[in-house]
C-alpha cells in the first residue's frame, strides 16, 4: 500500500513539473512573437518631423 502511494506521489511530482515547464516555454515563445511584431511594427512606422 505505500510503495502505491509513493507512485502516485512520484507520477504527480512529474506531471506538476511537466506542467510548470511547459508554461514555461509557452511563455518564452509567446513574449519572442510580442518581441518580434513589436520589432517589425516599428520599423514600418513613420516617424513625425
Amino acid at each position: 500500500m505505500t510503495d502505491q502511494n509513493w507512485a502516485f506521489i512520484g507520477a504527480a511530482y512529474a506531471i506538476t513539473w511537466g506542467v510548470i515547464l511547459g508554461y514555461l516555454i509557452r511563455v518564452h515563445r509567446a513574449l519572442a512573437q510580442a518581441r518580434a511584431e513589436f520589432e517589425s511594427a516599428s520599423k514600418h512606422t513613420e516617424r513625425a518631423p
